[in-house]
Order: C-alpha cells, then sequence, then structure tokens
C-alpha cells in the first residue's frame, strides 16, 4: 500500500490554492500514521492522486472533496441560476402542454369542427413550427447583441407567445372556413412565437454549463417545472370549465379565462428566467470565430445532422415524441369515452399523472450519472415498453375490465410514466453534450443548431401521425353522448398499440448512440488543447467521430 512517502511540492502549492485545512492534512503526521491502514494515497509529481471513496474519517473526507475540486475543469453553476432557468420552463411547456391536452378537444367538442378540419390545422401548424426550427437557430447562433445570443430572443418570444395562447382558445363565431383559417393563421402565431422562445431557451442550457452530470442535473430542475406546467395544463382546465360553467357562465368564457391565465404564467415565467440568467450566456469571440455567411446556412445544419451520435439520438427523439403526442392527444379522449371518466376523475388523474412523474425525477437522475444518460434512458422506456406490452395482450375488453378499479389503473400509469419521465429529462442533456462534438469536428459552439435539429424532429415526430383524421376514421363523432364501441376500440389502439411501436424504436437507437460520460471527458480535453492550439490526440472517443 503506497501512501505519501515525500513532500511534493506542486502538490501542496496546489492543495493550498484550494484548501488551507487540506494542506494541514497532507503535513500532519497524524495523517501519515491513520492513513496507512484505511486507505491508498499516492502523491506524485503529476498530481495525480487516489484515495478511497469508502473512508469517512474526517480528514480523508476534507482531503477527497479538495481533490474534486482541484481537478474540477468543467463549469457548475448556482442554485439562483438552476432555478431562474428551471421556471423559464414554465413558460415553455405550460401552453405547450395546454395545446397538445385540450386544442384538438376545444375545436371539435366546443367549435363544432370536424375532428380530420381540427387535425389538420394542428399538423400545419406544427409541420410550420418544424419549418421554424432550423431559421429561429441559426439566427440564435449568430446573433451579435450586446446582450448574448439567447437571452434577447427568449425575452421577444415570450410575450407574443402568451398572447398567442389566449386567442388561440377564443371561440369567435365566424363560421364555416372563415373558422377554420382563424384558427390556423393563430395556431401559426402560436407556434412561431413558441420556437422563437424554445430554441434560444433550450440552446441556453447548453451554455449553463459543460460538465455531464451538472447537465442532467439542470435538466432535472427544468422537468420538475415542466411537469408543474404540464399539471396545470392538463388538469387545471377541467376543473375551471366545471366551476366557471357552474356559476352560470358559458363554455366560451370559461376558456377565455383560461387562456388569459396561461398568458400570464407564459409571459411572468419567460421574464423570470431572461432575468436570472443574466451574464451567463457563453462569450464569443467573433473576431475568431469562424465565419457563417448565409451561404452556410445548409452546410451548417448538414454537417451537424452528420455527426455520428446525433443521428441515433434524432430517430430516437422522433419515435418517442410521435409516443408522447399521441398519448396527449388521445388521453382526454381515452378518461371521457373509453374509461368513462368524470371531469374531477379526470383532473384527478392529471395529478396523478404529473406527480408520479416528479417522483420519477431523482430516481433518473441517480441512474443517468451512475450508469450514464443513455442507459438510464433505454431502461426506463423498456419498462414503458413492457407496460404497453402487457395492455395491448390484454386487449380492449380485459384491459377496461381491469381498470375499472381506480387504483389498478393507477399502478399501470405509475409504471408506465417512468419512460416519459427519462424521455422528457434526457434527451434535451444528451443533445447539450454532442455541442461539444460539433465544436469538435465543424470548428464552432452551434447549440442553436443543435437544438433547432433536435426539436424538429420531436415535432416531426409529434405531427407524424393524424389522430383527428384516425379518430374519424373510427367513426368518431363529438354530438353523440356516447360513442360507438368501434370509435371506442380506435381511442384504445391509438393510445396504445402507436406508443409501444414507436417506444421499441426508441430504445433499440438510443442503444446505438456512441456518448458516454467517459467518452465526452476525453472530447473535452481533447477539446481544450485543440482551442489552445496544441497538439492533442483523439484516443478514448473514437466513437464520437
Amino acid at each position: 500500500m503506497a501512501i505519501l512517502q515525500e513532500r511534493c511540492g506542486p502538490c501542496v502549492s496546489y492543495f493550498d490554492t484550494w484548501s488551507f485545512f487540506a494542506l494541514r492534512v497532507v503535513e500532519s503526521s497524524t495523517f501519515k500514521g491513520w492513513h496507512d491502514n484505511c486507505c491508498n494515497y499516492q502523491c506524485l509529481n503529476n498530481i495525480q492522486i487516489s484515495i478511497s471513496k469508502r473512508c469517512k474519517k474526517p480528514y480523508c473526507v476534507i482531503l477527497r472533496r479538495s481533490i474534486q475540486m482541484m481537478n474540477q475543469t468543467t463549469t457548475k453553476i448556482g442554485i439562483k441560476t438552476k432555478l431562474g432557468y428551471a421556471i423559464g420552463q414554465m413558460a415553455d411547456s405550460a401552453s405547450f402542454n395546454l395545446y397538445y391536452c385540450f386544442f384538438l378537444y376545444f375545436l371539435t367538442d366546443f367549435t363544432g369542427m370536424k375532428p380530420a378540419l381540427a387535425g389538420m390545422i394542428s399538423l400545419i401548424a406544427i409541420l410550420w413550427d418544424a419549418v421554424t426550427d432550423p431559421i429561429i437557430g441559426y439566427i440564435s447562433d449568430n446573433l451579435k447583441s450586446k446582450y448574448g445570443r439567447r437571452r434577447p430572443m427568449i425575452l421577444t418570444g415570450a410575450v407574443p407567445y402568451g398572447i398567442s395562447v389566449f386567442l388561440l382558445f377564443n371561440n369567435i363565431d365566424l363560421g364555416g372556413s372563415a373558422q377554420f383559417f382563424y384558427f390556423l393563421a393563430v395556431a401559426l402565431l402560436f407556434w412561431t412565437s413558441f420556437t422563437t422562445y424554445d430554441i434560444p431557451y433550450f440552446s441556453l442550457g447548453a451554455e449553463l454549463s459543460d460538465d455531464f452530470n451538472e447537465r442532467t442535473s439542470i435538466r432535472a430542475w427544468s422537468s420538475v417545472f415542466m411537469y408543474m406546467a404540464s399539471m396545470l395544463a392538463s388538469a387545471l382546465p377541467p376543473i375551471l370549465l366545471a366551476k366557471i360553467q357552474e356559476s352560470g357562465y358559458s363554455s366560451d368564457s370559461a376558456w377565455n379565462c383560461i387562456g388569459i391565465l396561461f398568458m400570464a404564467i407564459t409571459i411572468i415565467a419567460g421574464m423570470v428566467c431572461w432575468n436570472f440568467t443574466r451574464g451567463r450566456e457563453y462569450k464569443i469571440d467573433w473576431s475568431k470565430a469562424k465565419k457563417t455567411a448565409k451561404e452556410n446556412f445548409f452546410v451548417n445544419y448538414i454537417s451537424t445532422f452528420k455527426l455520428k451520435p446525433m443521428k441515433w439520438l434524432l430517430l430516437s427523439i422522433f419515435s418517442i415524441a410521435l409516443v408522447a403526442a399521441v398519448v396527449s392527444n388521445t388521453s382526454i379522449y381515452m378518461m371521457a369515452h373509453v374509461l368513462g371518466f368524470s371531469p374531477e376523475k379526470q383532473s384527478l388523474t392529471f395529478i396523478l399523472s404529473t406527480l408520479i412523474n416528479l417522483a420519477w425525477i431523482p430516481a433518473v437522475n441517480f441512474l443517468s450519472q451512475k450508469y450514464d444518460k443513455k442507459y438510464a434512458y433505454a431502461g426506463a422506456l423498456g419498462v414503458s415498453a413492457t407496460t404497453a406490452l402487457i395492455v395491448v395482450t390484454m386487449g380492449y375488453d380485459m384491459y377496461t375490465s381491469i381498470v375499472s378499479n381506480y387504483a389498478l389503473y393507477v399502478v399501470f400509469m405509475i409504471v408506465s410514466s417512468f419512460g416519459t419521465c427519462a424521455f422528457w429529462t434526457l434527451y434535451f442533456a444528451m443533445t447539450y453534450d454532442l455541442c461539444e462534438v460539433d465544436e469538435f469536428i465543424n470548428g464552432m459552439r452551434k447549440e442553436g443548431t443543435m437544438s433547432a435539429l433536435t426539436s424538429f424532429f420531436q415535432k416531426l415526430g409529434a405531427a407524424a401521425l393524424l389522430t383527428g383524421m384516425l379518430l374519424t376514421q373510427g367513426g368518431y363523432d363529438a354530438s353523440l353522448a356516447a360513442q360507438t364501441m368501434e370509435a371506442k376500440h380506435m381511442i384504445f389502439n391509438i393510445f396504445n398499440i402507436v406508443p409501444l411501436i414507436g417506444v421499441i424504436i426508441g430504445i433499440l437507437a438510443i442503444l446505438k448512440y456512441p456518448m458516454t460520460k467517459k467518452r465526452f471527458y476525453a472530447l473535452l480535453e481533447a477539446l481544450k488543447l485543440k482551442r489552445e492550439g496544441k497538439k492533442y490526440s483523439t484516443d478514448g472517443f473514437e466513437e464520437l467521430l
């Protein structure tokens, strides 16, 4: 067993920089006496130090923490910044989830629009949003404002995003094609404003830290507020609709109140994020940065898309986003028409779903740091896929009979939510980790490009299945007090079979994704040397190239 054999000048000086007490520990004869019996400690001239992680003696604990600080080369951020950034997720997710949970339902059941037309509005708007993603990403990467590249756009997007959600749930009686084009125009405004906020917001998350685990932590904090926003968006509208209508007001007035509430949440949360992240953006020296002219717009995206890890991540994102959109769009139909839940029970279910996802976040964060993000992601989705397979195997009759016991329905919901939580928590963090791969290969930090690409595929997945058209094909008719069995079976199949297929594809894709913590830090070290114009090696991360 090796112990401290001689006084190493560089090590002592390095310790003293970080911890006066740690220096005293190194010099202490007491330290030498007992440490020989409990730890393996080496002090070499190149400052390579190994200490047992299991030793709980005070000196060893303090010294170990000092060494961790010495070796910290990546960026950590404070709680205030994490909290401020996470609150910004409320602005992003509250109106987003309101749209996915209720817009189709609002159009078919409150404005009287045919499901196929309502689905077409949603499809066109989301595809438009996907088209604008690359444009906003490019603008965000190349914005030369004295206030930074991201925060000015966050502020610019938050206000119209909030206003548009109010207009979106405002039932103006125009009649015929005018009604269709009104909601189409507002939906286009909604998604354009969303993208203007969303892409710079997620790009900023990659700039806050370049630490592999810290990025997961940032996303875990954000996920808490994402699920809080989801709970508000999914559970609150049915309650407000019922209460306002009981007070003698129309459903149109109730939806107006809901729109005003979510407008306020979106604008206020966006401004909080803008303020709390002040000064945290990555500083670009434009005099040294790679020139990016307009003719390089497509080249930038093609070069980023060609990154080996990016292709597999995008395929997984597309597949799981399709699943998330299908579940969000059909959950209200499933509860109302297949399971026969009352509005109060629907709200309770949405609340429980959110609380369950919140409860899963610490587990996802722990597993991702212990076993790497991709394995935590794949494992959690595997649990959800198994649950979906069981439901599909049961079939409509057996499943509806079993979950007539609400407690058993909640059990299914707990297990299936594990994969959902892992997806929304980790895919952003995995995207952040590829920013350094992009810089290493293509020569410039393009967080906006990276966020736009993943966002494009996420929204492409969300728009890939026309739920409204499938409902029409299944015979769904909003005017009927009770839906036909054909319509109920179609709702059941949309809610279960399509998600099962999508999750399986997503798992297979992410298992091919080559980024790991070990490879990331090897890349980071080489990238640091490359930035300084020094010699570097690709040993340890060849699989990323």
